[in-house]
């Protein structure tokens, strides 16, 4: 399977026997991809350093017999983008982002928009002038909107009345219309509260391209709120809590103390302890 000009990013790699490994890759033009890297735990000449998560890569893969693998035969690393093992909020975005495309990507189902987005948002994560948080808000929005699930944020799901008509006061979401809520109209499912502030970042970012979003300057309640409300969205829609998810909730702890995030399918909003 020729993919000489066909760049792709590892998002997942697994021990499979003594010496070998289970790779999942996202191809720009062939979409994810299930391989196995034989002898990859063993041989220095042929892979070593190169399958690392999160690096960028040219595969050269062997077609597969019926039902079998494909086999990874060479590797040209493109670029390693190393600074996302070694940090771990980075390591922990990264491998957020990873785990939601592993699980919603069909494999060998073409996905150019959303692969472009991945690999500019590890780049910026990588190059660590752009704050994780924003790059981890415009990342999910950016694949919510490709995947075709993007939250109504502009006018609410029961009237119509539009985001600067509501009455004032936290805005509510409600996840079975997947719109905000004005003051007088009923949820017909549970709601998730958000700032009018944090709301209109989002629906702004949702309009924007990732040049323009990234530019912008985040309050720190809109970046907070706004990573609550997104990653509780994330779940409630693939229908499952993340593993990586958990692991970056506890090292972010130490970033903004006296924060915590509430966990569970589709439940994750802010505590302020204390109050």
């Amino acid at each position: 399977m020729d993919m000489a000009d066909d760049p792709a990013i590892v998002m997942r790699r697994v021990e499979y026997g003594d010496y070998d490994l289970i790779l999942t890759l996202f191809s720009r033009s062939r979409g994810r991809i299930s391989a196995i890297a034989k002898n990859a735990r063993k041989s220095r000449r042929r892979f070593s350093g190169r399958l690392e998560l999160f690096s960028i890569l040219h595969p050269e893969l062997s077609l597969p017999k019926s039902g079998a693998l494909p086999v990874l035969q060479e590797v040209r690393l493109l670029e390693p983008l190393e600074n996302l093992r070694t940090d771990f909020i980075r390591m922990g975005y990264a491998a957020y982002w990873s785990e939601i495309l592993c699980l919603w990507l069909e494999e060998a189902a073409p996905q150019p928009k959303l692969y472009g987005l991945f690999q500019e948002m590890l780049r910026g994560l990588h190059g660590g002038v752009d704050s994780p948080d924003v790059l981890s808000l415009i990342c999910q929005l950016g694949f919510l909107t490709l995947a075709g699930l993007s939250p109504g944020l502009d006018t609410c799901g029961g009237c119509g009345a539009a985001l600067g008509e509501t009455r004032a006061g936290r805005i509510r979401f409600d996840y079975g219309r997947g719109r905000i809520l004005c003051g007088t109209c009923a949820p017909i499912s549970r709601v998730h509260p958000m700032a009018p502030g944090t709301v209109k970042t989002l629906s702004w970012l949702q309009g924007k391209d990732t040049v323009s979003a990234r530019r912008m300057q985040f309050s720190r309640e809109a970046r907070q709120e706004g990573l609550a409300f997104l990653e509780s969205f994330v779940a409630f829609h693939l229908g499952r809590d993340f593993r990586s998810l958990k692991y970056l909730r506890s090292v972010r702890r130490d970033v903004w103390p006296g924060f915590a995030v509430e966990e569970g399918l589709g439940e994750c909003r802010l505590l302020r302890h204390g109050v």
